[in-house]
């Protein structure tokens, strides 16, 4: 203050501070100290905070999205807590700085504060945590009735690149209004979404354990069972676990005073029935659905799941499904994977009536509405099933399906969840009770993947499986799944004729090799935006690349890189893509059709994420991958190596690191695990056999298949060396301006253009090096390194 006294102005009406000192004076409160973050730390939350990390790994910053405030709070501490756990993305202590941001901080300060640690900080990766809704409130301005925001809020979306990552946190319902306006889309379009687990009531107890003072303000102790009993009851409360099991908890104790010393699970009862109206769930009437209008004609993209829809369906109209149960999983487990929709098929194919139900319901005692009797959640169980069983009386098969998420919880539920227990007995009494009554109840207990394998051990009966197909390794179902999501969205494509179209939905099936469908949904869905950022009134293969890089890495980058890096990123990526084709080109010319692996998907030459270029390889119909195929990849990954060395004098640098990380995983796994190696021999060392001579014939076989595959590569890069210096003269010029893209058969016809327009003496050369590469290849089969090739070339 009296520093500050020194400099401001003394008026008539008092001293006067400069803004500058002002703004100076609140950055020494802009970060919250650990104190302030720990306070929110619960170690449930670790788990969410490292799939964050994970998420942020990919190269882009985050939306993360709660229902709730406590939860922003949590999820900070944990991700703060967790910098240096292991993990799979590329962040930790020794690279990262963290910083969470006080929620009154003015927008112009923290990106005053942002700017100066990126400078200050240049060599770490620096991640904010800031709650975006807090900026917002001073960054909107509302003019004429319509809400436009100030340019700080801009301002700060572009100061997430190269090592500046933002986790913005935000409730659902903000975001969702946020995204409305174009202008946001646009400016936060490389952000990606990561909506925050909510806590379940199984975790609540864990917390409560570890953080005793939390129940500090009930006031009266709870009975084990009777505790266990509040937590699940709370689950019809709003609000997050454990704050709402908590809340709960204190009107228990406050209901009953002085009158009981200790809470009981039977006055848990007893308060649930008083206080019904505090709850929200209504099981008086049962919501059967007499037709779901969902048939295998809207069923798309699930080859091997139709199969076992058509012969429920055949069993359901022969009169031979009976009562039993079935497990249905799907191979994707993302929220929208298919679960539901395929018991919705079951029932609308076969045209019987269908109730779909949660595990939740049957997690506490209910009440009737009308009459303020007792139900309990096994009697609720025979409520259901008494209404189901009239529906199927009424329907000419005599049947009808129970669809019941989430059923993992009748089998792993703990001693806490009585309900789940008596509900999950009930259920095998009333499927029982149904075959005896000659009434078809299939019963379809939706489950994740990992848990398929355990569900029949704790509930018979559930021995059967429906696997809901996944389009990731199919190309016939992506080309269904992306065709019916561009209908629905109602996106023009870029096209003339019907062959045009066939081949831009084949070249969407092999960028989306290995996408669930959700990730191609979204795929699709993010095209159609940047469709309109570009300007175009139909999407083309450019828009699809872009929306595929975008969802994986982020947007491009536009760092400050002089000419010869441009040049050096263009002719390494170039000498990747080149490797590629030219062994695939031998194996179809010279080889066997079950010798090729990949070719060449597309080329980025704009920096993203952490890259600052990448050739995406797209897998060839070839299933098998033998000697060859591993031969071909290897080589593929030495060739931004040789070119550097070739053209820029370096035998070795920081941007062949994971290259030189995948061509040594690759020959370990062939030598270990494919018996590929010929000193290793045809035993696998999956189980790590102690034994020395056995790593010591591993490495040699790594050793030869290494020193083999840069030989090639090296061969390669000094044969097509014209066509390189082409490649990189036409294409760096183009790095940072957003355009630098090019697909796969745009590369293969330059190459194949470059290779026709040799004089007959260079092809002669390029065939004669095809030979040398299979001598190379033949004799890396017989573990030899190969030291012949310059005195074969001449």
């Amino acid at each position: 203050m009296l520093l500050a006294t020194a400099i401001n102005t003394i008026g008539a009406s008092g001293i006067t501070y400069p803004s500058d000192f002002l703004a100076s004076l609140q950055t020494l409160t802009i970060f919250k100290n650990s104190d302030e973050v720990n306070k929110d730390y619960f170690e449930t939350y670790d788990k969410k905070a490292i799939d964050l990390w994970n998420k942020l790994a990919l190269g882009s910053s985050l939306f993360v999205i709660s229902k709730n405030e406590e939860d922003k709070a949590r999820i900070s501490a944990s991700v703060i807590n967790t910098l240096s756990e292991p993990k799979h993305g590329n962040f930790n202590v020794n690279n990262t700085s963290i910083f969470a941001i006080n929620d009154d901080i003015e927008p112009e300060v923290l990106i005053s504060q942002i700017t100066n640690l990126e400078s200050t900080i240049p060599d770490k990766k620096l991640v904010f945590l800031i709650d975006l809704d807090k900026i917002i409130e001073k960054t909107q301005v509302v003019e004429k009735n319509t809400l436009k925001y100030k340019a700080e809020l801009f301002q700060l979306a572009e100061l997430a690149k190269n090592n500046i990552k933002l986790l913005l946190l935000q409730d659902s319902n903000s975001n969702y209004e946020f995204m409305l306006a174009d202008e946001i889309k646009s400016e936060f379009s490389n952000f990606i979404n990561y909506d925050i687990p909510p806590v379940q009531s199984y975790e609540v107890n864990d917390i409560l354990k570890k953080h005793k003072d939390l129940l500090k303000e009930v006031k009266k102790p709870f009975k084990k069972d009777a505790r266990e009993k509040a937590i699940v009851l709370a689950e019809k409360l709003e609000g997050p676990y454990p704050d709402k099991a908590i809340d709960l908890m204190k009107r228990i104790s406050e209901y009953y005073g002085d009158e009981v010393k200790i809470i009981t699970s039977k006055d848990v009862d007893e308060f649930a029935y008083i206080a019904g109206d505090l709850f929200s769930k209504d099981k008086d009437e049962t919501p059967i659905i007499y037709n779901t209008g969902k048939t295998l004609a809207t069923y798309y993209g699930k080859e091997t799941t139709r199969k076992d829809i058509e012969n429920i369906v055949k069993q359901i109209k022969t009169g031979r499904i009976g009562t039993q149960g079935m497990i249905i999983s799907s191979k994707d487990n993302e929220a929208g994977a298919g679960k539901k929709y395929t018991a919705e098929v079951i029932a609308g194919e076969a045209k019987v009536p269908f109730l779909e139900l949660d595990t939740s319901d049957f997690a506490m005692s209910e009440y009737d509405v009308e009459t303020k009797i007792k139900v309990s959640p096994a009697d609720y169980m025979s409520k259901i099933f008494n209404d189901v069983k009239l529906a199927a009386k009424q329907n000419p098969y005599k049947t009808a399906i129970i669809y019941i998420n989430n059923f993992e919880e009748f089998a792993f539920s703990g001693s806490y969840s009585l309900g789940y227990k008596q509900a999950k007995t009930q259920l095998a009494r009333e499927m029982e009770k149904a075959i005896s009554e000659d009434i078809n109840i299939l019963v379809l207990g939706s489950t994740p993947d990992e848990y398929l394998e355990y569900i029949p051990m704790a509930i018979k009966d559930f021995s059967q499986n429906i696997i809901v197909d996944s389009p990731a390794h199919n190309k016939k179902s992506r080309r269904e799944v992306i065709e019916n999501i561009i209908e629905k969205q109602n996106l023009p494509l870029a096209y003339r004729t019907k062959e045009q179209k066939a081949e831009l939905i084949n070249k969407l099936g092999k960028i989306t090799d290995s996408c669930s469908y959700v990730e191609i949904k979204n795929l699709i869905v993010k095209a159609s935006q940047i469709m309109i950022e570009h300007n175009k009134t139909k999407a083309g293969i450019g828009e699809f690349i872009e929306s595929y890089l975008q969802l994986a890495t982020g947007r491009t980058s536009n760092p400050e890189m002089p000419i010869y890096n441009k040049e050096a990123t263009t002719s390494h990526e170039c000498g990747h893509a080149t490797n590629l084709e030219v062994m695939n080109n031998l194996y179809r010319s010279k080889g066997k059709p079950w010798h090729s692996s990949r070719d060449v998907d597309f080329i980025t030459l704009d920096p993203r994420g952490t890259f600052l270029g990448a050739v995406f390889e797209g897998k060839a119909d070839n299933t098998d991958y033998p000697f060859e195929a591993m031969f071909s990849d290897i080589v593929c990954a030495y060739g931004g190596h040789s070119c550097e060395k070739e053209f820029f004098d370096m035998d070795g640098s920081a941007g062949i690191s994971q290259d030189l990380a995948q061509a040594t995983s690759l020959a370990k796994r062939g030598v270990e695990l494919f018996g590929l190696g010929f000193h290793t021999g045809k035993i696998s060392n999956v189980n790590k056999i102690p034994s020395a001579k056995l790593q010591e014939n591993i490495y040699k076989d790594i050793e030869v298949i290494l020193t083999n595959g840069q030989i090639v590569s090296d061969l390669i890069t000094e044969t097509y060396k014209d066509f390189n210096i082409w490649f990189t003269k036409k294409y760096s010029k183009l790095i940072g301006s957003n355009n630098c893209m090019i697909d796969g058969d745009v590369f293969r016809k330059s190459l194949n253009t470059w290779i026709a327009s040799q004089s007959s003496k260079v092809k002669d050369e390029l065939m004669i090096v095809e030979d040398l590469i299979l001598d190379i290849i033949k004799s890396t089969k017989n573990g030899k390194i190969y030291y012949h090739t310059k005195k074969l070339a001449k």
